[in-house]
């Protein structure tokens, strides 16, 4: 079956070290879901294999079809931690949503501590890349876009400003 929606969340740390988690569907309950197929990156790495990490990370979505809605997130089950709080301290996130003959738009997030550090979007922040993107285009504009990607909690949407150099 050909899909023509896919989304992934990479999820970084404060030396750029790389966690792409893909998703699913769950039909039986209209819902989009993280899945236990998760892809390391360790820093350094150059933008080729950036973006061959990102495309690999794409790949495996729908890999798996879990039949219930997941008791924990596939981030807690790949770090073996109790609770999503444990899952994200020290961790950014950047989602990456693609949709057939659109393209791609990479978003930045902020971890909303009010919220009980689910991490919200910055949408107003977000690249867009066309579906014939250049190539190297997915990794820069990933590059871009964790840049705006604070690390840790918050109590409101953060300033526009670049996080990391």
């Amino acid at each position: 079956m050909k899909h023509t929606f896919k989304s992934i969340s990479v999820y970084f740390d404060k030396d750029s070290n790389l966690i792409g988690v893909p998703s699913t569907e769950i039909k039986k309950w209209n819902a989009l879901v993280d899945i236990d197929a998760i892809v390391n990156l360790t820093f350094p790495y150059s933008d080729d294999e950036l973006e061959q990490f990102l495309e690999n990370v794409f790949d495996l979505c729908y890999s798996l079809t879990p039949k219930e809605l997941p008791k924990q997130s596939a981030l807690q089950n790949y770090l073996e931690v109790k609770s999503y709080s444990a899952s994200v301290k020290g961790l950014g996130l950047v989602s990456i949503k693609w949709i057939d003959k659109q393209g791609y738009t990479i978003t930045p997030t902020w971890q909303n501590a009010k919220m009980k550090n689910a991490f919200g979007h910055l949408e107003d922040r977000a690249i867009g890349i066309s579906d014939r993107y250049v190539k190297g285009e997915l990794a820069r504009s990933f590059r871009s876009v964790m840049n705006l990607s604070p690390i840790g909690s918050m109590n409101q949407k953060p300033e526009q400003k670049l996080y990391y150099d």
